[in-house]
């Protein structure tokens, strides 16, 4: 079970039984999943976007694509955050794109899905206009096409200066 809110100290919950409900289970293991920064001496699990990176993917994919009997799937081989949902139905359409290339007789593509996609920030915000400013500064470093920026702030609006930050840098 995912958690998305600020008031839940914790991202995820999972009880490993629901893994074999085929299976008789006497007890149950349930573990909390606690989001942190990456730090010095950590490994990064997930994607941590730098600058320059996108030129960086431009030159694999060009080397990528001289290449043969590889096909480059998933997270780490199409450089991408993917969920769930994402993965199981590129892993589908791969299978099915494999299977065509049995069939033809043809030799399976390099990649089955495009790895040159547009990158969107989505910065959340209570209203916090000093720690929105720094956030939105540091994001337009990063190679980011779209910028959205969602205020859920109380319903009197945001405070002043608020509106004067979205416009700065063309956001919007």
């Amino acid at each position: 079970m995912n958690y998305c809110s600020v008031d839940v100290p914790y991202t995820r919950i999972t009880e490993h039984k629901y893994f074999s409900p085929w299976e008789q289970h006497d007890g149950s293991v349930c573990y909390k999943e606690y989001s942190r920064s990456c730090e010095e001496n950590d490994i990064p699990y997930y994607p941590i976007r730098q600058m320059g990176e996108m030129a960086l993917l431009e030159k694999y994919l060009s080397l990528a694509e001289n290449e043969t009997n590889i096909t480059f799937v998933g997270r780490l081989g199409t450089y991408r955050y993917l969920d769930m949902d994402v993965t199981i139905a590129e892993a589908l359409k791969t299978a099915e794109v494999y299977l065509n290339s049995l069939t033809e007789n043809q030799p399976m593509p390099v990649f089955t899905v495009s790895c040159t996609m547009k990158y969107t920030a989505l910065i959340v915000t209570f209203n916090r206009l000093g720690k929105l400013k720094k956030t939105v500064e540091e994001t337009l470093k990063l190679e980011f096409t779209n910028i959205v920026i969602v205020n859920n702030g109380p319903r009197m609006g945001p405070k002043p200066g608020f509106r004067q930050l979205l416009i700065h840098e063309s956001l919007y």
